[in-house]
């Protein structure tokens, strides 16, 4: 809350970052002794995601870094094992991440207990290899570090960075919090932001909670500070450690070594060769971002102009009706008491704010701040209106449509005309045919697949579809009405079975590519099934063929 920034005091769209600082005071020579064995640089843990110009930013998403998302997928299993283990059923996972810390506003980190360097005796001699010896989690000197940035288009550049303030948790800290019932050290409570970069500037030492940290350092109700939930989950230190638990250290310890000796390794050609080409990456990549964003202007500005040539009916209009009752507004009312009451708006809202009452500090989750703004309201009115790319995809596909409904008009007319003409056919249209019947004997089920059906002649030929009898393919199926041939009737078990479609199938039976054979189809509706029955009868009766 209340982060402006330095020179005028402005909002910003901000956006905070987190780095584990594992040794806060350590000589040079200790951290080259202790770098083997332990990670001695910060180590990045990730960054929120933007929070919109405001000065009370609540960032709800964060970006986690990839190390430490490899870190989460190595102890989240690990974990979840070692729990399973302690209560002795391997079977039951009873901890996960996503059952103990929400991840989408979340940073979730491993760390170590705290080591240092003991010299083993052998005999009367010192060994020159070092040994390890952990401390208490008391002797550790870590802490977390939230840096806060503006962020802009400029500060996406590597050779700008408006660092507007950090604060600095001491593990310390953690490690004196409350207690929850879970058996975790919690910590609620708001941090003063110490701004770099000026003459008031503060540090972390002497912090207090809610509005005590206001009285202590300033005077008003401008302090800019940071809400911090944070838990801290210690191993039980009444048992001893299972291989499982050595195990998961073990490859905690290597990945976040492996990570600091990779981000320290910056010495040599090679290494300013790699940090070059890294430059120009990450310089390709932000001149992208910013042609992106030059490319969300221009299509602000298309539909700003899209706004004006009626594109969309219903939007124009309403900037009409809003443009005719401003110019009446402006005949009717003198222009002095207009900029009067402009104004005195501004100074009107910010003396209610100031006079409101007191308030207790609290982080509200449940709405984000300016989501209900003017300008939110306009960009969403501007970003409704078509760009000049969507009016040519719109155009592209709605010519496409066109062309297809065109096409099918066009194949129905010739298909209508080859079967009246060509063909003599009695019917044609689409049924259903029964492709086969599968299952038990007593819970027999009726499988229809679609087709497109002809009654031409003597005979009955149907195609999977109306494209394939188009294109001439060979039909899938026939049946010659000649010989024993006609229309049959269902027996009970076939009407039990159907239950209501008993009153729409057609039953055939004919001559077929094997011998004698029946058919069954399923028309839509009553009508539609005697109109089929009406025309095999004629085809059957014809003597033209």
């Amino acid at each position: 809350k209340n982060i402006r920034s330095r020179e005028l005091g402005l909002p910003g769209s901000l956006n905070a970052s987190v780095t584990w600082i594992p040794f806060k005071n350590i000589s040079q020579r200790d951290r080259d002794r202790l770098q083997k064995y332990e990670a001695t640089t910060p180590f990045y843990v990730g960054t929120t995601a933007n929070s919109g110009v405001t000065t009370n930013p609540f960032w709800r998403g964060v970006i986690q870094s990839d190390e430490v998302l490899r870190l989460q997928q190595l102890v989240c299993d690990s974990k979840a094992y070692i729990t399973a283990e302690r209560n002795g059923n391997l079977n039951e996972k009873s901890l996960s991440l996503s059952q103990t810390w929400d991840e989408s506003s979340s940073f979730f980190l491993p760390i170590l207990q705290p080591v240092t360097l003991s010299v083993n005796e052998i005999g009367d001699h010192l060994s020159s290899q070092p040994g390890l010896r952990l401390l208490p989690w008391e002797r550790s000197s870590g802490s977390i570090l939230i840096q806060v940035r503006f962020d802009n288009i400029f500060n996406k550049l590597l050779v700008f960075e408006d660092l507007l303030g950090e604060v600095e948790i001491p593990f310390s800290v953690l490690l004196s919090a409350e207690i929850n019932e879970n058996g975790e050290k919690v910590i609620n409570r708001w941090f003063p932001l110490k701004i770099t970069g000026g003459s008031d500037s503060m540090s972390f030492v002497g912090a207090t909670t809610g509005s005590e940290s206001s009285s202590a350092f300033f005077i008003g109700n401008d302090t800019p500070e940071i809400f911090v939930r944070a838990r801290l989950m210690l191993p039980p230190t009444s048992t001893l450690l299972t291989d499982s638990e050595r195990e998961m250290s073990a490859v905690v310890a290597e990945e976040i070594i492996r990570s600091s000796v990779s981000s320290e390794n910056k010495i040599g050609v090679i290494g300013n060769s790699i940090n070059t080409l890294n430059t120009v990456g990450g310089l390709i990549g932000n001149i992208q971002m910013i042609q992106n964003q030059m490319g969300l202007v221009l299509d602000v500005v298309e539909s700003a102009i899209h706004s004006l040539t009626w594109v969309h009916p219903h939007r124009s209009f309403v900037i009409f009706i809003v443009v005719f009752a401003a110019f009446l507004a402006l005949s009717i009312i003198p222009t002095r008491f207009l900029i009067f009451c402009g104004g005195i708006a501004p100074f009107i809202a910010n003396f209610k704010l100031a006079y409101e009452g007191d308030r207790k500090d609290t982080v509200k989750v449940d709405s984000e701040p300016g989501s209900d703004s003017g300008v939110a309201l306009a960009i969403n009115f501007l970003n409704a209106l078509p760009t000049n790319e969507d009016l040519r995809r719109i155009y592209f596909w709605e010519g496409k449509r066109i062309g297809e409904r065109e096409r099918q008009q066009l194949a129905k007319a010739k298909r209508l005309g080859r079967l009246t003409r060509l063909w003599n056919a009695h019917w044609y249209g689409t049924l259903e045919v029964q492709k086969s019947i599968f299952g038990k004997k007593s819970e027999r089920h009726w499988k229809w697949e679609s087709v497109f059906v002809v009654v031409q002649g003597h005979r009955v030929v149907w195609w999977i579809d109306e494209r394939q009898f188009d294109e001439s393919e060979s039909p899938v199926g026939s049946i010659l009405l000649s010989g024993h041939c006609g229309l049959g009737v269902l027996s009970p078990l076939d009407a039990r079975e159907l239950k209501g479609d008993s009153e729409i199938v057609i039953y055939i039976f004919g001559r077929g590519k094997s011998g004698q054979q029946k058919v069954f189809f399923r028309a839509e509706t009553p009508e539609e099934k005697n109109e089929v029955d009406a025309a095999i009868i004629q085809a059957i009766e014809d003597k033209t063929h």
